[in-house]
């Protein structure tokens, strides 16, 4: 029986569909619940190996029982039946695979900091605990701090943090450090240019430390994980070594070594034993570079393609301490380490994105990329190698215009997909976005929402890109008649990804009363 990985999508149209929006309406069903299920929780959706739809609701729990009841549907969403189960809490997941359950409470001893890069290293020792809760089925998280202790090098050196990241799985922390004998010493710029990697376990000992030198003074622009959340449990996040971006730096009233080239920045590599795997100098055009995330990729040799990406401070010939924080980023810059290599990285002006900008035919006017507002980015690798970096633009936490840049195989931007909100909310949300990529083009997928404050439901969109012609398609909202938004996605099972040409959104009507099946060619 296949597990389905969902995210958060939402409800078909009624629309039928045309060549106009390059995506189609191939079947959608309604189907009402009965009482129990509309008032329980949609546990878990699997595809059987004969195509069928298995609909998990868990009904009622006790102390020591579940119940739940079980519909099932045909490829073509016809009802096939309804099962009602009841288990003993201890045998569910014997039963069901997918029931992530560790117990209605485990904690796990780790370890924190107090982040002062001003003041020497403070480890914080930790007991995260997990509290099961049945009606959001998943695990919420409390944090109490059992000691704390102040760590030194072996000869007496203090530790200044300069980034870190916590191993919830495991209970350990990875810090990047730059060790001084103090803030008042003479030697205290020593922090700047005897840089290194710490480790310690859940049990607050030392378990690896490596050292990286540098000749001039450095920053930390940049720092994350190669993160691996727990099958069981995805609110706990492990990680597998990381990547770290110094930065050369000038700090006034310390007497540091000084990098005339402030562009000369360091990129390292390192395992979960931080062994270090690269290290390599690379020219960054405009230090004022906010690293806004990473994303990697594992080769067949077992070496990574990482992705570095953000906003830059083009024109600014300032340190990158002085530079990060200008009020206008004026350039994108996208960085590529290939087989520990730095195979590229490419500036991207606003001249350069307004050139290749474009928007659907029903849309007058999209919002320009001032460097002022900035959208935040997800990234996805497209089949041809090129990359695309999405996103949306926000106004107090209100979503409006979207923005999608695509970067061909040497980082030059080749194209700037934009379009307007086709829904409208006037409280905060965050939409959720996608990509979907098949043999007939990629869809850009999002999650937008009607409501207010205390109830939303989601509004999936559709918009295709026609990254050939270098075009935007007009989006196609789904659950839609007319003008009128009839169903919307489940929150935690809204699509269902069943082949490379298809999806199947999953949602109901505002009541939950009417569940709805809506399968849609791409």
């Amino acid at each position: 029986m296949k597990n389905l990985f969902l995210i958060t999508l939402s409800f078909c149209l009624l629309l039928s569909g045309t060549n106009y929006y390059s995506q189609s309406i191939d079947k959608e069903v309604t189907f009402e619940l009965d009482k129990k299920a509309k008032r329980g929780k949609l546990a878990n959706v699997e595809i059987d190996s004969q195509g069928n739809y298995k609909l998990y609701y868990i009904t009622k729990t006790k102390s020591k029982k579940i119940k739940f009841q079980i519909y099932t549907f045909d490829p073509n969403f016809s009802f096939l039946g309804k099962v009602d189960d009841e288990l003993e809490l201890e045998k569910v997941k014997s039963k069901y695979s997918w029931f992530n359950f560790k117990g209605e409470l485990y904690s796990v001893v780790g370890i924190s900091l107090n982040w002062n890069p001003a003041m020497p290293l403070k480890l914080k020792k930790k007991e995260t605990s997990y509290h099961y809760d049945w009606l959001l089925l998943g695990y919420h998280k409390r944090v109490k701090v059992l000691e704390k202790v102040k760590p030194r090098t072996d000869d007496g050196m203090k530790y200044f943090a300069k980034g870190y990241f916590e191993d919830d799985v495991t209970g350990d922390i990875y810090i990047i450090v730059g060790v001084a004998p103090g803030l008042v010493s003479k030697e205290a710029g020593a922090q700047y240019t005897d840089l290194r990697l710490i480790k310690f376990d859940w049990d607050l000992n030392k378990v690896a430390e490596t050292k990286i030198p540098f000749e001039y003074g450095q920053e930390v622009a940049f720092a994350k994980g190669f993160a691996e959340p727990d099958p069981e449990n995805p609110t706990a996040v492990g990680f597998s070594g990381g990547v770290v971006v110094f930065a050369p730096t000038k700090v006034k009233g310390l007497d540091i070594p000084v990098d005339e080239n402030k562009g000369n920045f360091t990129f390292v590599e390192f395992d979960k034993d931080l062994n270090i795997i690269t290290r390599e100098s690379f020219d960054n055009p405009s230090p004022g570079w906010t690293i806004e995330d990473m994303q990697w990729a594992e080769n067949s040799d077992g070496k990574k393609d990482i992705y570095l990406y953000g906003p830059a401070a083009f024109g600014k010939d300032k340190y990158y301490l002085y530079a990060k924080d200008a009020a206008k980023k004026k350039s994108i810059q996208v960085m590529k380490v290939s087989s520990s290599k730095v195979e590229y990285l490419t500036e991207t002006t606003l001249e350069d994105i307004e050139a290749v900008k474009t928007m659907p035919a029903d849309n007058k006017k999209t919002t320009d990329y001032n460097g002022k507002v900035k959208p935040s980015f997800n990234f996805t690798q497209l089949s041809s190698g090129n990359i695309l970096l999405y996103g949306q633009y926000y106004n107090e936490g209100k979503p409006s215009d979207y923005m999608a840049l695509e970067f061909d195989n040497s980082g030059k931007l080749v194209a700037n997909y934009t379009r307007n909100m086709e829904t409208k909310i006037k409280v905060p949300f965050t939409c959720v976005n996608s990509v979907s990529e098949t043999s007939n083009g990629v869809y850009w997928i999002s999650y937008e929402a009607e409501g207010d404050e205390t109830t939303k439901y989601i509004v999936p969109v559709i918009t295709k890109l026609d990254t050939k012609a270098k075009k935007v398609n007009d989006p196609m909202v789904l659950g839609k008649d007319g003008k009128k938004q009839l169903y919307y996605v489940d929150p935690s099972y809204p699509l269902l990804n069943i082949s490379q040409t298809q999806q199947v959104y999953f949602g109901s009507d505002k009541k939950g009363k009417n569940i709805w099946f809506c399968r849609v060619n791409l």
